[in-house]
């Protein structure tokens, strides 16, 4: 399907990365060799001279016990060849990318590599990265006199055009429960926040309750409040749509419903936090959109170090680069950031890393673009491994 031809096509743009970007120690290298080679031959001239002429060697020493001269050049010169030095790191780069490439670890080049090696902290995000991503709608909770079947088909009409999993999610339970999308225009998404639309002249909108809440009859919006608390409680994840009545804006006929999906935590996510704990990597922390009770909950039971919710990407971008600035030790030395992230509100914070992985099975082209390492297995126990494999050829 298109995916499998958009994860063949980026495999072949990442090969044709690893073989530009070249790891620091092999540019050194490479800027190294031509002056080191003329010099080992400078040497190798002036010792078979120096042998001749001053030590009276014979030129070529058949029969001599001390050998000739030109034999102790050439001896010289094939000990002091840079060939070895010159080709032991794309060697071993090499061999790293083709490893990892067989357990479905994409690494960029070299320069990925030695950044992966020098990991120091982590952020991950939360749907799509420690989860799934593919969240199942198993609810249409109806609140303010509404009509769960019409918002259903109104959500799917929003989400009509829309790539994201919670946008699946819903079209995939109207389609399920036989309901035709409603027609929807003037569809504008607002990013971390929701979507918004009009359907037979009246303003609809999908998203978070701060999104939704302008058309929610006043009445009703305690009401939506307890229930996304509960839902969220229990580590789900929670969307709501509103439709306004004929008054309008905050009209006291609006309809408001909460659509409750669950979604998975991936395999390899509940030792995450002790193998990296025993990488020395810390802390494991959750950067995410969500609201802060389903954050909690996922935090909880994965043993976080830290979590953040409810970011929009400049967050995002703010405490990556916050962390980056304290990331230097009382060594000094540097220890890099890494960013873990699959959408589009990952972007700027995985481009701000000093080490950005993308979970490829279910990426937006905008975070895979943005990753120096790109994770096509579901597993994430491939991201200690990936640390240990980057550390064996550093």
């Amino acid at each position: 399907g298109l995916r499998t031809r958009c994860l063949v096509r980026l495999e072949a743009d990442v090969a044709e990365q690893a073989r530009e970007q070249r790891e620091p120690v092999q540019r050194f290298i490479d800027r190294l060799s031509q002056p080191y080679a003329i010099g080992v031959f400078v040497v190798s001239t002036l010792v078979f001279l120096i042998w001749w002429l001053l030590l009276d060697f014979p030129i070529v020493g058949i029969g001599d016990e001390r050998g000739g001269a030109l034999y102790v050049a050439i001896t010289l010169m094939i000990v002091a060849s840079p060939c070895a030095v010159i080709i032991a790191t794309p060697t071993a780069t090499l061999t790293t990318i083709a490893r990892a490439a067989r357990a479905g670890v994409l690494f960029k080049g070299g320069q990925a590599i030695e950044r992966l090696a020098n990991m120091g902290s982590v952020c991950f995000d939360k749907t799509g990265t420690l989860t799934f991503g593919r969240p199942r709608l198993y609810e249409v909770h109806p609140v303010a006199w509404s009509d769960g079947a019409e918002l259903l088909a109104i959500a799917a009409g929003l989400e009509a055009d829309s790539t994201h999993p919670i946008a699946a999610a819903v079209r995939e339970a109207a389609q399920q429960r036989g309901i035709e999308p409603a027609a929807v225009t003037d569809i504008d998404h607002i990013t971390a926040r929701g979507i918004s639309g009009t359907h037979n002249g009246a303003p609809v909108r999908l998203g978070s309750y701060t999104h939704a809440e302008p058309l929610i009859p006043t009445c009703f919006r305690n009401r939506v409040q307890d229930v996304l608390r509960k839902i969220q409680h229990r580590g789900h994840v929670a969307v709501v749509v509103a439709r306004a009545g004929p008054s309008g804006t905050d009209g006291q006929d609006g309809q408001a419903a909460v659509l409750i999906m669950a979604d998975a935590v991936r395999p390899g996510a509940a030792n995450l936090v002790e193998e990296l704990h025993d990488l020395g990597i810390k802390p494991v922390r959750m950067l995410t959109g969500d609201n802060r009770l389903t954050a909690q909950r996922i935090a909880e039971s994965l043993n976080l170090d830290a979590f953040d919710a409810e970011l929009l990407p400049q967050d995002k971008l703010d405490i990556v680069a916050k962390m980056r600035e304290n990331a230097a030790g009382s060594t000094g030395k540097h220890r890099g950031v890494a960013v873990i992230g699959d959408g589009v509100n990952d972007a700027p914070a995985l481009a701000a890393a000093d080490v950005s992985v993308g979970i490829g099975t279910i990426g937006t082209a905008a975070a895979l673009e943005s990753a120096d390492i790109v994770l096509i297995s579901d597993n994430l126990s491939a991201i200690p491994w990936s640390v240990r494999l980057a550390r064996r050829a550093r």
